[in-house]
């Protein structure tokens, strides 16, 4: 599928530690089956396959949300810088039922804030789980300040996935606005 010129992408990353929903929260946003792009790289000596999950929603007939999903594993971090350069905004996704992942999540929101000025979220995802922590249990585990949203979400829901863009599309627009004051 190739973009025409007169097509504006505005792309977000979707990252999070390993089996916290980001490829499902991208199909769930995906207005067509998800598309899943392998790439052989040489790591080391040994060959690895990495996907990047890729989501599009049409906005106008002129423009569309791009979602990328990252690879999980840290191996992979050279992408996170690449990425920052070209997207407008980030979903970090959280596994609020699996408390052994917060350490990895936390991890992922401290290195984004250090290396990024893009506007980002949390999602808190699989709420609908009975042992998910709360949204205020995980600010406070993973140390995320107040002016950091935290969207409940469960990835397999589009209004719930649908809310987390609208918040991280109202964090680029007010960073748009800071930036032309």
């Amino acid at each position: 599928m190739s973009e025409q010129p007169d097509t504006m992408n505005l792309k977000i990353i979707i990252d999070g530690p390993f089996s916290s929903g980001k490829t499902t929260f991208v199909r769930a946003a995906n207005e067509r089956e998800a598309y899943f792009n392998f790439i052989d790289v040489a790591v080391t000596v040994q060959v690895d396959c990495i996907s990047m999950d890729y989501g599009r929603i049409e906005i106008a007939s002129d423009s569309a949300l791009v979602l990328l999903g990252t690879p999980s594993a840290k191996r992979f971090s050279f992408d996170w810088l690449i990425s920052k350069h070209f997207m407008m905004g980030y979903v970090i996704m959280v596994d609020t039922a699996q408390p052994m992942t917060f350490r990895e999540a936390k991890y992922r929101i401290a290195y984004f804030r250090a290396n990024s000025s893009k506007p980002f979220v949390v999602a808190a995802n699989k709420q609908d789980k009975p042992n998910a922590w709360s949204v205020d249990d995980l600010r406070m585990a993973l140390d995320i300040p107040p002016e950091i949203p935290v969207v409940p979400c469960v990835a397999t829901d589009k209004e719930s996935v649908k809310r987390v863009l609208v918040t991280l599309m109202d964090e680029v627009l007010k960073t748009l606005a800071a930036d032309n004051l």
